[in-house]
């Protein structure tokens, strides 16, 4: 930029949102860390380079894929009201060291524009436009809870697993004659 470009020039931003959910800074920046890792990089599908975060009156939970993985988790946090946003993973990461204070507080707010999230820890405020769109419902992949139970004898599935061993150490090898 030049030294013609005003701030006058820019469209002003929305109102920071009030606080909203509050959470320990290292809580956040290891969720943020441990789900960012799945998120689309490429930006062939805008969509797929954001966290969907969703702020629950005692959770703050998150998930990212990039059609090969998948990543969700949860932190524990204090909230008043439940939102929803897609948060981008780029600026979110880059925000992360410049996290200050002891505890992080996220509020979302609802414009003409989208979604917007206000970020703010220690000094630092930094405001967030959220991906517009409907994110892939990655749950479905995941099984919270085990619905099934599965009883085997330990010898047999000792003997079932040396012999799957064996079998795959044979063709592995591709010179000895396997027979099923």
């Amino acid at each position: 930029l030049d030294n013609s470009v005003t701030v006058d020039a820019f469209p002003a931003l929305p109102p920071a949102a009030p606080g909203g959910h509050t959470m320990g800074r290292d809580d956040f920046t290891t969720l943020v860390t441990r789900v960012a890792v799945a998120a689309d990089k490429d930006g062939s599908l805008p969509l797929l380079a954001g966290l969907r975060t969703r702020l629950t009156t005692r959770l703050v939970e998150m998930a990212a894929t990039d059609r090969f993985r998948v990543a969700c988790g949860t932190a524990r946090a204090v909230g008043a009201e439940p939102a929803a946003i897609l948060l981008p993973c780029g600026p979110l990461t880059a925000l992360l060291p410049h996290l200050t204070g002891p505890q992080v507080t996220i509020g979302v707010t609802e414009t003409d524009a989208g979604l917007w999230a206000t970020i703010t820890s220690g000094h630092l405020t930094a405001r967030v436009r959220g991906i517009v769109g409907d994110y892939p419902p990655v749950e479905r992949l995941l099984h919270r809870a085990p619905t099934d139970t599965l009883i085997v004898d330990r010898q047999q599935l000792l003997t079932a697993a040396t012999r799957a061993t064996a079998i795959s150490a044979a063709v592995a090898a591709k010179t000895t004659p396997v027979r099923l």
